[in-house]
Formats: structure tokens, C-alpha cells, sequence
């Protein structure tokens, strides 16, 4: 999953694997990552009950990045999709 695919950016810290169900969450800003590699869930998804409720079991988890320390999901790059979500 790309975190700029608008963008067309291929670098490889501007992607992450994801489940179906996260790839789509991720893609319409209910979920996203913060600052120490941990998802974060938009309050939306407690609002309206077309969103899968479970998502919210993910927040405050961390996520498995790549061995590699230089392959993780850049920050600037989260940061980018947090504000185009307001997360």
C-alpha cells in the first residue's frame, strides 16, 4: 500500500503492507501511523456505523516494520497522510 499513490512517489518508504481491510481503512483515513511507528484511528470510525468497529482494536498498537531500520515508512511521509486526514 502506498502512502502517496496521488503522488506517484515509488520511494519504498512511502509504502507498507497491509491487509485488505487496513488498506482500505488507510486509504480513506481511518487509520494512519504517528511519529513512534503506532496506528492511530479516526474518531469517525466511532461515529458512524458503516465503519468497521474493529478497527479501533488496532490503535495504539505498533507495527512491524522491515528489519532494515533504512526500509520503515518515512516520516515525512506519515506526516503527510495524518494531515491530509486531519489524525
Amino acid at each position: 500500500m502506498f502512502l502517496g499513490a496521488k503522488s506517484k512517489n515509488d520511494d519504498i518508504r512511502n509504502g507498507m503492507a497491509l491487509c485488505g481491510t487496513c488498506h482500505w481503512a488507510f486509504d480513506f483515513g481511518m487509520l494512519s501511523v504517528s511519529d513512534n511507528y503506532t496506528v492511530i484511528t479516526s474518531r469517525t470510525i466511532g461515529i458512524d456505523p458503516n465503519f468497521p468497529g474493529l478497527l479501533t482494536m488496532l490503535s495504539g498498537r505498533g507495527i512491524i516494520p522491515p528489519a532494515e531500520r533504512e526500509l520503515w515508512p518515512a516520516q515525512q511521509y506519515l506526516a503527510e497522510h495524518r494531515r491530509e486526514w486531519r489524525l
